[in-house]
């Protein structure tokens, strides 16, 4: 937004490169709209995690882990057993 003022008040500071640039970042700031689909689903899940117990959580990764497996997603795999890690490190409840 800063960036769109300035360029509205200092007319010509802005080649067709600036304005791209500005085009793209405003299209990543709209992928966060909370209205969207995702981001609802996200905090769907979100709030269904809440409400679990913690022997449910820990299933619950388990099943994750599995679905994510099954689609070739060794990294995510990875990456959730490092948040594992280091959720149980500082002592919280995985």
């Amino acid at each position: 937004m800063a960036l769109t003022y300035y360029f509205l008040e200092n007319k010509g500071s802005a080649d067709k490169a600036s304005y791209s640039n500005l085009e793209e970042i405003s299209r990543q700031v709209a992928k966060y709209d909370r209205e969207t689909f995702w981001i609802q689903v996200a905090e769907l899940l979100l709030e269904f995690l809440r409400d679990l117990t913690p022997d449910e959580r820990r299933d619950s990764v388990k099943v994750l882990k599995v679905w994510l497996d099954r689609y070739d997603r060794k990294e995510a795999v990875t990456k959730l057993e490092i948040f594992e890690v280091e959720a149980e490190r500082r002592g919280e409840e995985v």
